[in-house]
């Protein structure tokens, strides 16, 4: 086991392999730290990617510098956690909204005599392609 120093709070911590697959069984530990590490790095903390890149040649595996105490990990778990909730809703949220684009698309044909023109400028703006992207 390895004492470093936690990259959030700078208190002594063991490997955050250790820490974050306590409760996880894992096929390939090393693999699951190291992409724990990268997640953490990319998604929480915006470090941009060729920075993660750069650590990576110049430093080697994560395991071996990338630590986490106990009380920091649980926050990164909640953080985890809410982050995949987020990605979860986002999905939800694209299948409602293309089912509405959807309903105006089908009715756009049936309206386009619409007495008001907003909603045919609406119904036109909104068929575009390329709209409703997240």
């Amino acid at each position: 086991m390895e004492c470093q120093e936690c990259i959030f709070c700078g208190t002594e911590s063991v490997s955050q392999s250790l820490i974050f697959h306590a409760t996880a069984v894992s096929t390939c530990p090393l693999l699951e730290g190291n992409l724990s590490s990268m997640f953490i790095l990319r998604k929480i903390l915006k470090v941009p990617e060729s920075t993660c890149v750069r650590f990576l040649k110049t430093y080697g595996n994560p395991d071996h510098w990338f630590s986490c105490c106990r009380n920091c990990s649980a926050l990164v778990n909640k953080a985890t956690a809410i982050f995949n909730e987020i990605v979860e809703l986002k999905t939800r949220y694209s299948v409602i909204r293309e089912n509405l684009r959807n309903k105006v698309r089908e009715t756009t044909a049936s309206h386009s005599s619409s007495e008001y023109e907003v909603l045919r400028e609406v119904r036109s703006f909104i068929t575009l392609p390329g709209l409703f992207r997240i």
